[in-house]
């Protein structure tokens, strides 16, 4: 894993493209964290809260923090720490142009006001209040994976057969040796180890697709195309309930 440092224009990004984060405040030497829902714009970022604690605390302190970050997978992530002042916007006439630029910049995401309101359901006092933090710093750190892991990711990649199996794969399970699969050039063949029953031929003959009976080893040979996606996967979906049905016998 490589970790990089992010610029300043890669932390607007992310504050751009994320929009959820935790809000850090203290008061009394005591911190307190809570989710938030944001919506940013260059030098601030713009909430929307009903009155609880946080506000009664960031009216206290006004220096507080917002965390944010996004997970890709264990090597791959970002994470970006916002320091800055709350800044409270009255419903007053000298805060009446930045009530209605937070509005504005809050409508970049539907619903900006339902968390709020969800929250404060219960509450016996039911106060909106529009705010933004002023920022004052931002700092971000990126990983990426190394030269090694990525080819090793690489070689690991699926093919186009592996990936065309897995969508197959996924509808029945990993762990049984119900069904095999063996890759050909154009087509997959698979192994499905059941006793061969008018009801299982019925299936496959219906099926449309091309199979056969192995006696000796007591299994089916079905043969798939990359175009039978779906009608394969349904297929042994039904032929897994008949094993099922078959051991439970």
């Amino acid at each position: 894993m490589l970790i990089h440092e992010m610029t300043e224009a890669e932390c607007r990004t992310a504050l751009e493209h994320v929009g959820f984060g935790r809000l850090a405040c203290a008061r009394d030497n005591q911190p307190y964290v809570v989710p938030m829902y944001f919506s940013y714009d260059r030098m601030h970022v713009y909430g929307f809260t009903m009155l609880g604690q946080k506000i009664e605390w960031m009216r206290s302190n006004p220096l507080v923090c917002l965390e944010i970050d996004e997970r890709t997978s264990h090597q791959e992530w970002m994470s970006v720490i916002v320091s800055g002042r709350y800044e409270e916007l009255p419903d007053t006439p000298e805060s009446g142009y930045q009530r209605v630029k937070a509005w504005e910049v809050l409508q970049k995401h539907a619903m900006w006001w339902e968390p709020a309101y969800v929250a404060a359901e219960h509450r016996e006092e039911f106060t909106p209040i529009f705010y933004r933090i002023y920022i004052k710093q931002m700092t971000g750190r990126r990983a990426t994976r190394d030269p090694v892991e990525a080819a090793a990711s690489a070689a690991q990649s699926p093919t186009a057969e592996e990936s065309w199996l897995g969508s197959i794969l996924r509808h029945w399970n990993r762990a049984s040796t119900f069904v095999i699969f063996k890759p050909q050039h154009t087509t997959t063949e698979a192994l499905i180890n059941l006793p061969e029953t008018g009801r299982t031929d019925a299936l496959l003959r219906n099926s449309g697709l091309d199979f056969s009976y192995d006696r000796l080893r007591g299994r089916y040979c079905l043969r798939l195309g990359k175009d039978d996606i779906e009608r394969s996967s349904n297929l042994l979906t039904e032929l897994m309930k008949e094993a099922q049905r078959a051991g439970s016998g």
